[in-house]
């Protein structure tokens, strides 16, 4: 019987431990939704910031204003550059322990053996003749 093996994340925002399969796995860093809309609106403040420091970024800044300060002139709705705050989220953070040897899929829940990083499939092992190996030569068929 082959056991499924079981990836060990640890989440990037609130560092949380999870486990996936490999057939659930794709490329994930976070442990839900949640921490990843919140990541991903860190990046994008800090990326606004780094480029309001800009010459290009400062006068789009000023030209900006100087529209929202017509606008709110004038009694115009207000319109905003971004989307609004984030929500608040709490998560319960699990103290770090040594990894137990069988665990649940975050996804599917299909039960496994945990390892901290998937094993190569074998791809382009030396004597395949598939993908990456040596491949063997092509033989026509002598006709009669």
């Amino acid at each position: 019987m082959i056991a499924e093996l079981l990836l060990h994340i640890n989440c990037k925002y609130c560092h949380q431990n999870f486990l996936l399969c490999r057939r659930c796995y794709r490329g994930q860093c976070y442990c839900c939704s949640e921490c990843r809309f919140i990541a991903q609106r860190e990046s994008q403040r800090h990326a606004q910031q780094q480029y309001r420091q800009t010459e290009n970024g400062r006068k789009t800044h000023r030209e900006a204003e100087r529209r929202r300060r017509i606008r709110k002139t004038r009694g115009i709705q207000k319109t905003v550059d971004d989307e609004g705050s984030t929500p608040h989220i709490s998560h319960v953070t699990i103290p770090s322990k040594p990894l137990k040897s069988i665990g649940l899929c975050h996804c599917c829940g299909i039960a496994g053996v945990i390892v901290r990083k998937f094993p190569h499939r074998g791809y382009g092992e030396r004597g395949s003749g598939r993908y990456y190996g040596k491949q063997k030569a092509f033989k026509p068929h002598k006709s009669a």
